[in-house]
């Protein structure tokens, strides 16, 4: 399995947009993609990244690490 810069990307920008529809604006796919993105991640990761009960984006607590660790890792790349 291989991380994917763009991965991290797509996670930090749904969490700072709380919109798939805008995440996906701001990474420049339609809304389908972005969430069929999504859906690749957590099928290559074996875990799921959103609780899909909820109305608003909520990450699970999977998804909360991952998204710790992803900001760590573009923080340490773009040094």
């Amino acid at each position: 399995m291989t991380l994917e810069i763009r991965w991290i990307e797509d996670l930090l920008a749904l969490e700072q947009e709380k919109s798939i529809s805008q995440a996906a604006a701001i990474r420049h796919v339609t809304q389908s993609a972005f969430t069929r993105r999504i859906q690749n991640i957590e099928s290559t990761l074996g875990f799921q990244i959103l609780k899909r009960h909820s109305k608003n984006i909520d990450f699970t607590e999977a998804g909360q690490v991952l998204l710790r660790c992803g900001s760590r890792i573009l923080d340490h790349a773009s040094k």
